[in-house]
């Protein structure tokens, strides 16, 4: 079970003779959110796991009763109840669970790695980094991720399609808050202008003619200056044009009210002129074509 809801794992627990634990798991689109309620343990990942099978896949856990003790690469953490934390199947690991007394207990949700909402070098710093489940974008992420659990079986396949964009949108804003707060601080006219930047992409994102340069331009500065207002960020316009039109795309094409549309319309929706580009562009991104992902998220027939 746990090989199928996590990863194969080396596991080891005192309680091998009276070990009970309960499993619940619930599939949100290409997401799986599961909970856990079992006596402490010592898991494993090892590179030999790994490479026999690997999901390719972050786990996004949460702690709820008990504390957990994680090592990843060369960071490990302290991990009391409230706390959510990220990890990697690729990469080795170490978790060990345990409370004062009864079971330990928490979640976890498994998101495919190209459908994690930041790039792969933020994921890597965030890894077997503490964040708070009890307080702002945490606290909606947690409680929303223990609601969908607490009423698995009443969601109808439209539901859980529609929870997988809800689930990863909430993801997508505790992470980049976590990343927002190691960036170093900006002035606040720059800080402004940054954010004006972003709201004119996000308004110009389906017209195929938005360009640096012409962001550049509406605001009156230079396409150098504009690209080292996003370098602070680690990232540049035309990289974060590109996300976002992906992001917007990946999304109408998991939706089951707009299952009748081409792809090549959708495609063109969010301003990519090119359908054979965006096919590209789109696998690059997310390891699979858009049919395919399509496909991956669509409503079974009733």
């Amino acid at each position: 079970m746990v090989e199928r809801i996590v990863a194969p794992l080396e596991i080891h627990s005192d309680h091998t003779a009276d070990f009970d634990a309960t499993i619940h798991a619930v599939e949100a689109g290409p997401l799986r959110v599961a909970s856990f309620d079992q006596p402490g343990l010592e898991a494993r990942r090892t590179a030999r796991l790994i490479r026999r099978s690997d999901p390719d896949v972050y786990h996004l856990g949460l702690i709820t009763r008990g504390t957990a003790w994680l090592v990843q690469g060369d960071r490990s953490a302290v991990l009391p109840a409230g706390t959510l934390v990220l990890v990697d199947s690729s990469r080795p690991y170490t978790n060990v669970l345990r409370a004062e007394s009864g079971n330990v207990r928490g979640l976890t949700v498994s998101i495919p790695r190209g459908l994690l909402p930041v790039s792969a070098r933020a994921a890597e710093s965030l890894l077997a980094t503490p964040m708070s489940g009890r307080t702002g974008t945490g606290a909606l992420t947690a409680a929303h991720l223990s609601g969908l659990l607490a009423h698995a079986g009443q969601y109808s396949p439209l539901d859980t399609a529609r929870l997988a964009t809800v689930s990863l949108d909430l993801i997508s804003a505790l992470l980049s808050q976590r990343l927002d707060f190691r960036q170093p601080s900006q002035a606040s006219d720059t800080r402004v202008l940054f954010e004006r930047a972003l709201a004119y992409i996000q308004h110009h994102l389906g017209d195929p003619a938005l360009t640096p340069g012409r962001i550049a331009a509406a605001h009156n500065i230079s396409p150098r200056t504009l690209e080292r207002l996003f370098r602070t960020h680690e990232t540049t316009p035309a990289a974060w044009i590109r996300t976002r039109r992906l992001d917007r795309c990946r999304r109408d094409l998991s939706d089951p009210l707009l299952r009748e549309r081409p792809i090549h319309a959708t495609a063109a929706r969010w301003g990519f002129a090119s359908p054979a580009n965006f096919t590209r562009t789109f696998r690059a991104a997310y390891g699979i074509s858009p049919r395919e992902w399509q496909q991956l998220t669509a409503v079974p027939e009733a």
